[in-house]
Order: C-alpha cells, then structure tokens, then sequence
C-alpha cells in the first residue's frame, strides 16, 4: 500500500513536471505576433497616359524608382500635370508602377508601413476590376521624408 502511494505521487509529479515543460516549451518559443503600424505620408496615384508611355522613366526591374530631385521629376511633372511640388532638400518620391494585364486595375489604399524589423515597407493594394478596358498601368507615388530609409514595395492584390 505504501508502494502504490508512492507510485501515485511520483506519477503525479513527473506529469506535473511534463505539463510545466510543455507549456513552458510553447509560450517561450511561440512565434510573436508582429504587427504593422502605419507611418503617415502622402500618397497618390495616376493612370498611364500617352506621355508616360512615351517617355523614359528611370524605372528599375521590378517597375520602381527613387525620385530625390526636381531634375529626375521633370518628366513626371511634364506629364502629369496635377501632381504635387516636391521640397527636395527634406522629401523625396517612390514610384511604383502597378502593371498591367487581363483587368482594369484599381488602386484602392496606398499605405506606408513598419514592419517587424522597424524598417519602412510600402503597401499597394489593387483591385482587378472587370472592366472592358484592360492593359493599362497605374502609377502610385509616396512622398517620403529624406530621414525614412527606401522602403521595400509590395503590391497586394485583390
């Protein structure tokens, strides 16, 4: 009798001593939320026009680039006539080019974020609309203090 007692309380412990180490193990190694906080800034979008098409626009690859004076915005400024003055000596300008392809892409939130490393990200969210007209691009500029690092561009579509 003495025996099982004792079987029953060593027993008792180890599973104890198991649930401690499972639980410990999962709320100290589970992964961290991150989540996002949003950086204000200006932000807007225009549509391709026969000006743009037509003209050299310094994009990269991937369709972006860093616009940090008056001379490199002339030519968007030339062909778009309602876009915002740029004091180049505390901003600069992202931009992004929201391709084209089978749908009528809408712009619907251009947002500047953090993410989990404390690094800038932009967030382009499109919608592919159904519309009948279709191949036609967009563009989408985020007006950006000199003290912000050049964020990563992602293009989430809907």
């Amino acid at each position: 009798m003495k025996i099982t007692m004792i079987k029953g309380t060593v027993l008792k412990l180890i599973l104890s001593y198991c649930i401690l180490f499972i639980f410990g193990c999962v709320n100290e190694n589970g992964p961290e939320e991150c989540v996002l906080h949003e950086i204000e800034s200006d932000s807007f979008w225009v549509y391709d026009n026969e000006c743009l098409k037509n003209a050299e626009l310094g994009l990269n690859d991937e369709g972006f680039r860093k616009i940090t004076s008056n001379e490199q915005y002339l030519i968007f400024r030339d062909c778009l006539p309602d876009n915002p003055e740029i004091d180049f000596d505390s901003y600069y300008l992202m931009v992004a080019k929201v391709l084209p392809g089978n749908y009528f892409p809408y712009v619907q939130e251009i947002r500047l974020l953090e993410d989990c490393d404390g690094l800038p990200k932009i967030e382009i969210e499109v919608v592919e609309t159904p519309f009948l007209e279709v191949n036609v691009s967009k563009y989408s500029f985020v007006i950006l203090s000199i003290e912000i690092p050049e964020p990563k561009i992602e293009t989430i579509w809907f």
